[in-house]
């Protein structure tokens, strides 16, 4: 089965979590990632080692390109201009914006010999993924994964769709038999969940019309009290898959020190403010796909990945 994983941005240990808790559940599973593997996070390099030496275009692991990696790329070539010419020392080094060049640096990469294989690999990104699978009645659906959103309009430009496909934060314009699965914009952002009068829950999965968000803003966790998870969605059931339980992300994260307890009580409020399953545009996905609300619930019942608030259970 396919797993889409969202923005990583550099949170390496809960990236291995999580594709571990996957790869247990699913020997077999093929995890794509929506892109920004770098910038933000506490370790950036590491992240980018992994990818660098396991994701290819169509095997067991895969990835989009984001907007940063894109922005790196502009970088590069400014920087490549920088470096060629021998006065260099009398102009300033082209700076990322997220500091990037310094975790290069840092590394001992700081000659193109050096930066240039990075440059390659993120050149080797595509934009968008598509998963074809076949649900009930022989019914397909196609599973566009991007970085931010997509179009599928008559007419529309590469350079648009490119535009849209990097930095897209207004949702997508598809056909009634896509889903688009995305990240990019994160879920606790108080723009998106405003989008609409759907209840989605901040630091996890959120919908839109045909539409899956899994930037859950991982690695904003240390800065905010609420959970920020890094996401993972199976296309073929829909079950989300999260490293840790909600209790045990908000003792992990943020700038209050709970007991277990109160962080059992607050994950218990949490999720009696966001009745996520009552979200119109996700039933409208299960319908979509043929996968009735009660199987649904069955799937993920006393799995330590949404609403399991069990005191005695441990995590994975």
């Amino acid at each position: 089965m396919h797993y889409v994983i969202g923005d990583v941005h550099g949170c390496y240990d809960e990236f291995t979590a999580l594709r571990k808790k996957i790869e247990k559940k699913d020997p077999d599973a093929v995890i794509i990632l929506t892109g920004d593997l770098i910038d933000r996070g506490p370790k950036v390099w590491e992240m980018l080692r992994w990818a660098m030496k396991n994701i290819t275009e169509d095997g067991k692991y895969q990835c989009i390109c984001g907007n940063h990696e894109d922005m790196v790329l502009n970088w590069y070539y400014e920087w490549s201009v920088w470096y060629a010419d021998e006065n260099r020392k009398n102009y300033s080094r082209p700076k990322t914006s997220y500091g990037f060049d310094e975790v290069l640096r840092e590394n001992g990469c700081d000659t193109p010999e050096k930066v240039r294989p990075i440059m390659e690999f993120f050149q080797t990104l595509p934009l968008r993924k598509e998963v074809r699978a076949e649900f009930a009645d022989g019914k397909e659906i196609l599973f566009d994964i991007v970085h931010g959103a997509d179009s599928f309009e008559e007419g529309i430009s590469e350079e648009k769709r490119m535009e849209l496909n990097l930095w897209g934060r207004d949702g997508s314009v598809v056909d009634e038999n896509t889903i688009v699965v995305h990240g990019h914009t994160p879920t606790m952002c108080y723009d998106y969940l405003m989008m609409d009068d759907q209840v989605n829950r901040p630091g996890m999965i959120g919908y839109q019309k045909q539409d899956i968000n899994l930037d859950g803003g991982c690695c904003f966790s240390d800065i905010t009290n609420g959970p920020c998870f890094l996401c993972a969605i199976c296309l073929e059931t829909m079950e989300e898959i999260y490293p840790r339980m909600i209790w045990s992300q908000l003792m992990k994260q943020g700038k209050m020190l709970r007991t277990r307890k109160e962080a059992v009580e607050e994950a218990r409020e949490f999720l009696s403010r966001y009745p996520w399953k009552e979200n119109a545009h996700r039933k409208g996905i299960l319908a979509m796909l043929g996968l009735p609300e009660e199987k649904e619930k069955k799937q993920t019942r006393g799995s330590s990945v949404t609403d399991s608030l069990d005191k005695n259970e441990t995590e994975e």
